[in-house]
């Protein structure tokens, strides 16, 4: 439980180091390169930078505040100087394309990582009802994981300063 701890956190940490993110998928627009329940890792880059076939992750361009990650369909340089980008996207498993516009020295998001399900299981980590413990709201499942952490080093450090067993009256056996 230790090492799936360490991996999950890595998971959630190692894309925040370059100024990126990760989030659970919560639909399946871009199945099956990106499926409900996977993890996706985000990372910020030039909207200059982008190439048609890419994932990219955006704002939702009708307002909702949801973000999507589809495949770049096509690239138009618009206004003046070519500094307007008109991006059309779509996600891979939906029939409609959006459009949106931004400027090429504006980011954007770029999914540099996708790990199958493991979404479901940062989404338990970080869902459910909250549960105060020492004057802080945690999650339901981060309490669980964290209790069972501090079961387990009790029961390592038991088993470090407790007496060793009484050895006296045992012969070695050496041969």
């Amino acid at each position: 439980i230790i090492t799936a701890t360490c991996v999950i956190g890595g998971l959630l940490v190692a894309p925040k180091l370059v100024g990126g993110q990760s989030y659970s998928v919560l639909s399946g627009s871009m199945a099956p390169v990106v499926n409900t329940g996977d993890m996706v890792a985000v990372v910020p880059e030039p909207a200059s930078n982008m190439k048609v076939g890419q994932i990219v992750a955006f704002t939702d361009p009708e307002g909702t505040d949801k973000l999507f990650q589809h495949r770049v369909q096509s690239l138009k340089r618009t206004g003046v100087n070519d500094t307007s980008i008109v991006v059309t996207t779509k996600g891979d498993a939906n029939t409609s394309t959006e459009e949106w516009v931004t400027t090429e020295d504006s980011k954007i998001g770029r999914v540099v990582l996708i790990v199958p399900r493991i979404g479901y299981v940062i989404g338990w980590f970080t869902g459910g009802d909250p549960v105060d413990i020492a004057g802080r709201s945690l999650p339901l499942g981060l309490a669980v994981i964290l209790g069972l952490m501090i079961v387990f080093a009790i029961i390592v450090l038991i088993g470090i300063f407790r007496d060793p067993p009484d050895l006296e009256g045992q012969q070695d056996q050496v041969e």
